[in-house]
């Protein structure tokens, strides 16, 4: 290989290493990522507060440099920054929230573009190196509070008026109300065909049967033997339409046959009640719990002829 041959090569061996070590230190360099909320850019007021947040991601090592952070206070004869708000912060690296609250304190005449200014944010690691990275200005559109022409239209070239606030558009709620009033009249209808099948809104829900059942569960509270025989006899004779008896109950079963699957725990019941009232002494098997539950599930049993009959 010549010398002039050489000579090429090495030079484009160095324009390789040159361009190698260019990338590997873009590679390498640390920057600051960003992400900003923006406050919306029209429509703001005099007296208005306008926020910008500003998310940062640092490299590994670094931290924020508080100075490079505006001051509150005035920042121009229209603009105040109210408040500068470090929300997340890490001492090295990581993410950090930072809100910047401004207030507008101008007043134009007609609408006008005004901007928030830019900034540069800068962080710095342990051994004093220093990245930069700028925050771009918001611009918006300040709107007077009055208008100047009244007479004026919009569209007009000499019109300088914003245009009027859109009317809010109204949800529609026809479709859920419907479906909500038909999901209510399913509903009712169930427990209404529900009630009628039971026999709850029928008049032999209200007879004799019926209302000595409900007697006895409210008794449940403060059990009594003889009031609960009472009930039951009371239910008995009102089916009846006079005193039934021990004696009488071959004609009570001829005169409603619906008991008559019924008839020997009606008889014993008549039984148990004679020997209860007019015995010596009471039976020695009263038990007042056991006696209450007996008798409930006989009136249960005659309230579902009754409402059979």
């Amino acid at each position: 290989m010549s010398v002039r041959q050489r000579s090429i090569v090495g030079v484009l061996s160095l324009i390789c290493a040159l361009l190698m070590w260019g990338d590997v230190a873009a590679q390498t360099r640390p920057e600051i990522g960003l992400s900003i909320d923006e406050p919306r850019a029209y429509g703001h007021v005099v007296g208005d507060r306008v926020q910008r947040a500003l998310h940062l991601q640092l490299p590994p090592g670094f931290g924020l440099e508080r100075a490079s952070l505006p001051r509150s206070g005035e920042q121009s004869y229209w603009l105040d920054l109210a408040a500068v708000d470090i929300r997340t912060a890490q001492a090295s690296g990581g993410a950090v929230s930072v809100r910047l609250d401004y207030q507008l304190f101008y007043a134009p005449l007609q609408a006008t573009r005004r901007e928030l200014p830019g900034l540069d944010l800068v962080a710095v690691n342990t051994g004093g190196k220093r990245i930069t990275r700028s925050v771009p200005a918001f611009v918006f559109t300040m709107s007077p509070i009055l208008e100047l022409d009244p007479d004026a239209r919009f569209g007009d070239a000499e019109n300088d008026l914003l245009l009027a606030d859109a009317v809010p558009m109204r949800p529609a709620v026809a479709g859920p109300r419907w479906a909500t009033f038909a999901g209510l009249t399913i509903a009712l209808s169930a427990l209404l065909i529900w009630a009628w099948a039971a026999g709850y809104l029928s008049a032999r829900a209200r007879g004799p049967f019926a209302k000595a059942w409900l007697s006895l569960r409210r008794q449940r509270r403060a059990p009594a033997a003889a009031q609960a025989l009472r009930t039951v006899h009371r239910a008995f004779d009102e089916t009846a339409g006079q005193a039934v008896f021990a004696d009488d109950l071959d004609a009570f079963i001829a005169a409603h046959p619906v008991f008559a699957d019924l008839v020997d725990d009606i008889a014993t019941f008549f039984d148990f009640s004679r020997r209860y009232f007019f015995a010596a002494t009471q039976p020695a098997d009263c038990d007042h719990g056991e006696l209450l539950a007996g008798l409930e599930r006989l009136v249960r049993r005659c309230r579902k002829r009754e409402l059979n009959a």
